[in-house]
């Protein structure tokens, strides 16, 4: 069917309109537009060629003998390689190499996406974690902003990571706890000690069972080394190629907006959200004017914002006996002729 009546006929694509900023019937329409948009898989993201980024894809019931052998066939660039996941029933995470914003890394995980897909059964309690290389980071200041912006919108961030699913998958709060208060605090410390790069590698880390993991960070300052890596966690499973670019857009986003983040905005808002970040169960809501000043805080173009916001909102579905939202994602006709 396409996009009928379009949301880019409303707000123009690479403008970068100030969303929180609409009101009334204009929001109105937005919204109604916003909901029928499907995504789709994009050919790339217009990332800074600086960020790298690696991805972790969980899958249950399938052997990893198998999947390794069938994946060096798949004509992959870079060594995808698999490890027995603990946490699943037999289950694997397939890991890909360290990638950057091209055509060849949107391919590849397109085919290791569906081969897996033909052949597990994406499970309740798999997730999606992605590592975005810390070298992107530019300083101590952008660092601490980053735990700042991550520890006022971990609730917009969370149902954003449930991506075609209504919740937070089994065990989430047990491998991928949240962070808000424990990490604000800890950049209030950063900020009233005047910490040193060190110092604060040393604050951040702790267990690795936590929505955003600092334990990968090197102690070298703003290095590209294999393995200096932030890891977000909260992200369900998902053997969709469409989700798993949405995810790496928002990470990506979220680091590189650190350099000039309007910390004014980001303060207000935690005035606002501090009272029920303790209680990680009321992430699954919907908070309209916190997502649409997210977006327009990290996003610098209407088209990675409303790429975002249906995923976010998830055409609005409120039945809560639900565990998953009506489709909107359009994913091109699977062929297998070359898996």
């Amino acid at each position: 069917m396409g996009n009928v009546h379009s949301i880019f006929d409303l707000i123009y694509p690479n403008d970068n309109d100030k969303l929180s900023n609409l009101k009334g019937n204009d929001l109105k329409e937005f919204l109604s537009r916003l909901d029928k948009y499907m995504l789709e898989y994009r050919k790339n993201l217009s990332a800074d060629e600086k960020n790298s980024f690696g991805l972790e894809l969980e899958c249950n019931q399938v052997t990893e003998t198998i999947t390794n052998e069938k994946l060096s066939r798949l004509n992959l660039q870079g060594h995808w390689k698999t490890a027995t996941e603990t946490t699943l029933d037999d289950g694997i995470e397939i890991c890909s190499p360290i990638l950057k914003d091209e055509k060849r890394t949107w391919e590849d995980l397109y085919k290791v996406c569906v081969y897996m897909d033909d052949r597990t059964k994406n499970h309740a309690k798999a997730a999606a974690h992605v590592h975005v290389g810390a070298h992107s980071l530019k300083d101590n200041e952008s660092i601490t902003r980053l735990v700042e912006l991550y520890s006022t919108y971990e609730n917009i961030i969370f149902r954003f990571g449930y991506g075609e699913d209504l919740k937070g998958r089994e065990g989430i709060d047990k491998y991928s706890s949240a962070v808000s208060s424990d990490f604000w605090n800890k950049a209030s410390a950063i900020r009233r000690f005047n910490l040193n790069y060190n110092e604060i590698v040393e604050l951040l880390r702790s267990s690795k069972y936590r929505s955003l993991n600092f334990n990968n960070l090197c102690r070298n300052e703003n290095i590209f080394k294999r393995g200096n890596t932030i890891e977000f966690r909260c992200a369900n499973g998902t053997l969709n190629p469409i989700i798993w670019q949405n995810l790496v857009n928002l990470y990506l986003n979220m680091v590189n907006s650190c350099s000039n983040l309007d910390l004014d905005i980001v303060y207000k808002r935690h005035q606002l959200v501090s009272r029920y970040t303790e209680f990680p169960e009321l992430y699954d809501e919907i908070f309209l004017d916190q997502a649409l000043e997210f977006a327009d805080l990290i996003f610098k173009n209407n088209v990675d914002k409303v790429f975002f916001l249906v995923q976010y909102f998830k055409k609005f579905d409120i039945n809560l006996k639900k565990t998953k939202p009506e489709p909107f994602t359009r994913i091109l006709t699977k062929s297998h002729d070359s898996l």
